[in-house]
């Protein structure tokens, strides 16, 4: 799902905080682009609270980014702590919008201009 359709979902899971520089969160976007990176930097929240991160909690609490992986990295790279997102289980994922096919993501991911 790209980042620009994320306000037409329904909301599931509960709006939490996650930080972005925990080695939990995975990246299921890889590569992430350069430009869409610059485009949402400096990290600004009440942008992400019109448009939701979401999230994907697994059982061994890996926090797959579902939704707003541009976002979740610029805010790394600005040194954030802590952002909102909406977090659900895969159970609640696929209840409301369908089997996960790429379940698996990087705490690490690659970069394309």
């Amino acid at each position: 799902m790209p980042d620009d359709d994320s306000e037409d979902l329904p909301d599931v899971g509960v709006e939490t905080e996650i930080n972005p520089q925990s080695d939990q969160i995975e990246f299921r976007e890889d590569p992430l682009s350069l430009a869409k990176i610059a485009a949402v930097r400096p990290f600004q929240q009440n942008l992400s609270d019109e448009q939701p991160i979401r999230i994907v909690r697994s059982d061994a609490g890996r926090l797959l980014v579902m939704e707003g992986n541009h976002r979740v990295y610029a805010a790394r790279v600005d040194g954030l702590m802590s952002i909102r997102a909406r977090v659900c289980s895969l159970d609640e994922w696929q209840t409301a919008y369908g089997r996960i096919s790429q379940r698996r993501g990087n705490n690490n991911p690659g970069f394309q201009a």
